[in-house]
């Protein structure tokens, strides 16, 4: 809809977006940057300096020529004068450059982690299998070992609409099919923007071996043996260590996905910022209920396993709860489709952040608040519960 002026949109459309503060020329300069304009609207606005500046004419503007070197440039790339000129157009480096605006949770790559794709293939729901080896044409061998399936070889501009309808009904687009599964093999060197070249450079390739395919010698060692200069390059890439070695994910994948299609990782980690640390085990189906009592993060678990072994009493592994020591370490259970509950018992109210891309749940904060128990002890008992699904729930109870 950006590729559109003002003018173009329907009434519909217009209102809906003076809804969000919109107004013609804002939405013309911001969203639109004027490429719905024609040349002799530009002219008439005096729009066309800063795009003459820019390299480009009423010809390349019409498609009749090609764009201008500008026009593939990365925002670094811009000279100063240049990047003032794009300025005027409502041009900054976020939106000239197209960053991904999807919350990222890890920050080791430039766009956020498709996790499903790492699902090992049995894991998967039916329906998932079926379209990834529809028009993409995945099967369990291809799927789990990373690197071998024969689509990834295409970047997306290569992929039939139907094959990308069905890549994007399993959490891709774009920037992070190219990056996480092509790792831009199928781009020109010429295509790539200055990023990506350098992190190239730093891996072995040049110009010459890249439109070659010529492998350098970094790709011929494993991810443990790689520097961690050059690990940290390959994640701009793309690149872990699972799909840089080609490892199975019937060996190395630890995520499992819920009944709600959310995928969590078995066996990641509750941070407590008052020195508390639970890791979760796996539990399929039922609640989980611990307790924060001191510095204890213990817990009762029906039905299912605690990573520390069998967990049935509200039994903990932690440090001291009676001297309320802030350093332990608890086990509580995780489970599949249903709900974890934590309660606090020393007076404090726990503000809760729980992020399933991100695999943390942090308590940010704890205000004291005091009740009587039964045994004339000054506690309360808070409990909150939160369930593993939805992007990021928060309670402050």
């Amino acid at each position: 809809i950006e590729k559109r002026g003002w003018g173009d949109l329907t009434s519909y459309e217009t209102e809906a977006a003076s809804g969000m503060g919109f107004t013609q020329f804002n939405w013309d300069c911001w969203q639109n940057h004027f490429r719905s304009y024609t040349w002799d609207d530009l002219e008439f606005y005096g729009l066309d300096f800063p795009y003459i500046a820019l390299g480009w004419t009423s010809l390349s503007w019409e498609g009749t020529e090609a764009p201008p070197p500008s026009a593939t440039m990365s925002w670094k790339e811009l000279t100063a004068a240049e990047r003032q000129l794009a300025s005027e157009l409502c041009h900054f480096r976020d939106n000239w450059d197209g960053l991904d605006m999807t919350p990222n949770y890890n920050g080791d790559f430039l766009y956020p982690k498709v996790k499903r794709r790492y699902v090992e293939w049995d894991e998967q729901p039916t329906d998932a299998r079926r379209i990834a080896a529809d028009s993409l044409s995945y099967d369990r061998e291809t799927w789990n070992f990373l690197g071998t399936a024969p689509i990834e070889g295409k970047r997306w501009l290569e992929l039939t609409e139907h094959q990308k309808s069905d890549a994007m009904s399993l959490g891709f687009y774009q920037r992070t099919w190219d990056c996480f599964l092509n790792h831009y093999r199928s781009y020109a060197w010429v295509e790539l923007d200055r990023d990506s070249r350098d992190a190239l450079q730093v891996l072995g390739w040049s110009e010459n071996t890249w439109e070659r395919n010529v492998e350098p010698p970094s790709y011929d060692n494993d991810w443990s043996r790689l520097s961690e200069n050059e690990q940290t390059t390959a994640a701009i890439l793309c690149f872990f260590e699972d799909n840089w070695d080609g490892n199975s994910l019937e060996v190395v994948s630890d995520l499992v996905i819920t009944e709600d299609g959310t995928v969590v990782e078995e066996g990641f980690i509750i941070h407590v910022d008052g020195g508390v640390d639970g890791v979760v085990g796996s539990n399929s189906g039922g609640t989980n209920t611990g307790s924060i009592d001191g510095s204890d993060l213990g817990g009762s678990n029906s039905g299912g396993s605690n990573l520390g072994g069998s967990n049935t009493g509200g039994s903990s592994a932690s440090g001291s709860s009676s001297g309320g020591s802030s350093g332990g370490s608890s086990t509580v259970g995780s489970n599949e489709g249903g709900s974890n509950t934590i309660s606090t018992a020393n007076g404090q109210t726990p503000n809760v952040i729980l992020n399933q891309d991100a695999d943390i749940m942090s308590v940010k904060s704890i205000d004291q608040a005091n009740s009587a128990d039964t045994a004339g002890v000054n506690r309360m008992s808070c409990i909150f519960t939160f369930v593993l699904s939805g992007s990021i729930i928060q309670f402050l109870l």
